[in-house]
């Protein structure tokens, strides 16, 4: 009471600062909200409604703090599907460029008018150009396996 006779603020909203913290550093968003929410309306009512006498303070703080868990992990589920969501999209985006850059290089390779091969770190050829297989006379598909010392 003295609490609130100097400072002017009820002390049953000061029970949802530490998660609303919590999630604001976080980035929850959805969370924050809903933590926002859940508190005010929680001790709007339990002040509005006059249920001190049912309800003390530190029974409406736990009741807040349940709330507020079971919110900060729906939030947490939420938060986290929507990031694997963006990761995935940003997963195929970047396989979508890497197949045009692939396809460009294939490409501007076949159309060189000389011999073009590329090799992996064992030696096998990884591809050949047009130019290439027009001069040894090998078939596409022959090309993989071949030991270039």
């Amino acid at each position: 009471m003295q609490f609130k006779a100097r400072y002017g603020l009820n002390v049953t909203y000061l029970g949802f600062f530490p998660p609303l913290i919590f999630t604001l550093f976080r980035g929850m968003r959805l969370g924050t909200l809903a933590l926002a929410a859940n508190s005010i309306v929680a001790t709007t009512l339990w002040s509005g409604m006059h249920w001190a006498d049912a309800l003390p303070v530190n029974d409406l703080r736990l009741l807040i703090g349940i709330y507020s868990t079971t919110i900060l992990v729906l939030a947490a589920v939420v938060e986290e599907r929507w990031r694997q969501r963006t990761q995935i999209e940003m997963l195929l985006t970047e396989e979508a460029v890497l197949r045009e850059s692939e396809r460009y290089f294939r490409s501007l390779a076949d159309s060189a008018p000389v011999m073009i091969w590329v090799t992996g770190p064992d030696k096998l050829c990884t591809f050949v150009n047009q130019g290439w297989r027009e001069f040894t006379g090998r078939a596409l598909g022959a090309r993989f396996g071949i030991r270039l010392d």
